[in-house]
């Protein structure tokens, strides 16, 4: 399952001083805050890590960059969709309000959002829920087996679209 996690906008951390380089941002998130906390969220990159994991690939809502983890960019619909197309993903994963508004007016398939991984209230538990939900979705899809809860099942898509909130001590899910 080719998994395309949807970001907020990247910004510099001192690598991207000389203009946007995928390798450089790349490093950059593996290392940063929303990277650890994404291991925990994804079950290919906690099981291979960053470089190994072929079948998760990244984009931002926006391609500017931002000056620090706390700027907020504009969404770009065109961007993200071309990142969808490039991709080619089984499911989206947006993690945060911007990426999920953006998430939801461009794809219509199966998709899992997450507060922002950075987000200082997120818990473990939040992350290892989406986690196994994935891998539980994953596998019933690839094994084509029909039994599946019905609800994280939009019937008439026949995927899962569903959010994960962070509740005050508890983790909601909702379809959306």
């Amino acid at each position: 399952m080719r998994l395309l996690v949807l970001l907020q906008n990247a910004y510099d951390r001192g690598e991207l001083a000389n203009g946007y380089s995928p390798g450089r941002w790349y490093k950059e998130l593996s290392k940063s805050r929303t990277g650890r906390r994404l291991y925990l969220a994804i079950p290919d990159l906690r099981d291979l890590g960053f470089y190994h994991a072929k079948n998760v690939r990244f984009a931002n809502a926006c391609p500017g960059i931002g000056d620090g983890p706390d700027s907020q960019l504009a969404p770009c619909l065109r961007h993200t969709r071309r990142a969808i197309s490039r991709v080619k993903p089984d499911a989206v994963m947006a993690c945060g309000k911007v990426a999920e508004e953006v998430a939801m007016e461009v794809w219509d398939g199966p998709l899992f959002v997450i507060p922002h991984p950075a987000f200082r209230l997120l818990s473990d538990d939040l992350l290892t829920k989406c986690r196994n939900t994935i891998a539980w979705w994953q596998y019933h899809r690839e094994s084509r087996e029909v039994a599946v809860p019905s609800e994280f099942w939009h019937a008439e898509l026949s995927c899962p679209r569903i959010a994960f909130r962070q509740g005050v001590g508890k983790v909601d899910i909702e379809l959306i």
